[in-house]
């Protein structure tokens, strides 16, 4: 098993030197209902029956540092619709299940290549889009008079963080004789300039049921995950 970053030795490869569990095997099983009362489990020495189907597929795992505190293994390839969207096939591509999280993390890249291709933005654009779908006659209308950010967010009673941001970019990046249709114009695209903080992305829940299926393909074996399983 993969060390500790800190070099201890972890608990479960001390239990399974101990003799204090039947097999050297732990599983997570993780509920996608986050109202039920039980969120999830951890087995150690074995695997829970109840939490899955069909049969376990064996992966290999990669050495080097990465594979000293993770567990890191080789992946073919990764694609969306069938479409690959790296280049592991020739130059060879790692993962790492990470148990820490429930998220999918990918270099910078490559998760906006695949945010482009299901539509997912970043958390605070998608802020800034509702902001400006309910508020932009009267953000045009502030930044018209030269009202300041506080102001004008305070006049639609959104005196918040993410108003005064947005409305504060917008009047730092127009120049002092903008026009109205300068203005309307920075209006419409300011939510695209934004920063996506963590790496973070959301995506219209109502529009999971028209999105493509993404596989990976580990070990000569192609996994596919459907919009339900990889959107939380």
């Amino acid at each position: 098993f993969p060390g500790s970053v800190t070099g201890a030795t972890p608990v479960f490869t001390n239990m399974v030197e101990m003799g204090l569990v039947d097999k050297a095997e732990f599983a997570f099983y993780l509920n996608r209902d986050a109202t039920a009362g039980n969120g999830g489990e951890l087995t150690l020495g074995g695997v829970d029956p109840n939490h899955y189907t069909g049969d376990f597929f064996n992966v290999p795992l990669t050495t080097g540092p990465l594979a000293e505190t993770y567990w890191a293994f080789e992946f073919e390839d990764f694609s969306i619709s069938g479409t690959p969207i790296t280049d592991c096939g020739t130059s060879g591509c790692i993962a790492i299940a990470d148990s820490g999280t429930s998220l999918l993390a990918a270099p910078t890249k490559i998760a906006q290549a695949i945010n482009d291709k299901i539509g997912a933005v970043g958390i605070l654009t998608e802020e800034c889009d509702e902001l400006i779908e309910q508020y932009a006659p009267q953000i045009i209308d502030g930044l018209i008079a030269r009202l300041p950010a506080k102001e004008i967010c305070k006049d639609i009673h959104l005196n918040n963080g993410i108003c005064t941001y947005v409305v504060g970019l917008l009047e730092k990046g127009l120049a002092a004789n903008a026009t109205k249709e300068d203005i309307e114009h920075a209006v419409e695209v300011v939510c695209q300039t934004l920063p996506n903080p963590a790496g973070e992305s959301t995506i219209n829940c109502d529009k999971i049921s028209s999105l493509p299926n993404v596989s990976f393909k580990i070990n000569g074996k192609v996994f596919t995950l459907t919009p339900e399983q990889y959107i939380l």
